[in-house]
Formats: C-alpha cells, structure tokens, sequence
C-alpha cells in the first residue's frame, strides 16, 4: 500500500508527465487520448488518499474514471467530429482531393474511338 509521501511523488512525476507530453501540439483526438491516459494515475493517487481516509477507493477510482472520460468527450467531442471531415491534402494523405473541372477544363485530350 502506498504511504502519503509516496503518493506525492507520484502525483509530482505524473503531473511532470502530463506536462512534458506535449499535449497542447497534438490533434483534437490524440489530446485526448493523450490525457486520458496520463491523468487515470493520478486519479489512482487519489483514490488511494480517499481509501487511507477510510472511503471507498474502488468506487471513487471507477466514478472519476468515469467523470473524466464523459468530460474529456465533452471538452474534445466537436473538435474531433470536426477533425473526421477535414481531409488532409497532401503526399501523404489517405484522400486525394478530385477537383470539379471537366476533363476539357483539365486540359485532358479525348481518346479517340472511345465512348463512355
């Protein structure tokens, strides 16, 4: 079982992770991820504090792990709905973007003998 001074170091290494992730340069989606992962410890933390106080640690864990992925989707929901609709352009793309020219506009010359 952790004692308090082990709970504060760990709570200072997680939240020294947490800010050395780089989390504010990231996409809507792997922010999110990103601080899901690195706060659940620290949620840990403390349901280990609420237990040595004499509550019920499994129960806080689950509820705060809970809050924090509803309020996680909250936060970042819309940016990453916005983000499934961008289509990167680019060599490295998934999606290549089609341009609405005809194929006269494109500069495209017709086969000859060939039909549609």
């Amino acid at each position: 079982m952790m004692s308090q001074l082990d709970l504060k170091a760990n709570l200072d290494d997680y939240t020294e992770a947490l800010v050395k992730s780089g989390v504010e340069g990231m996409g809507p989606q792997d922010a999110r991820d990103t601080l899901e992962e690195r706060i659940a410890p620290i949620i840990e933390c403390f349901s280990h504090l609420v237990w040595m106080c004499g509550g019920e640690g499994d129960d806080f864990r689950k509820a705060a792990l809970g809050l924090m992925s509803d309020a996680l989707d909250d936060a970042f929901g819309e940016q990453i709905k916005e983000a499934s609709f961008e289509s990167p352009i680019g060599h490295n793309s998934r999606q290549r973007s089609h341009g609405t020219l005809n194929a006269r506009q494109q500069g495209i010359q017709r086969v000859h003998g060939a039909r549609l």
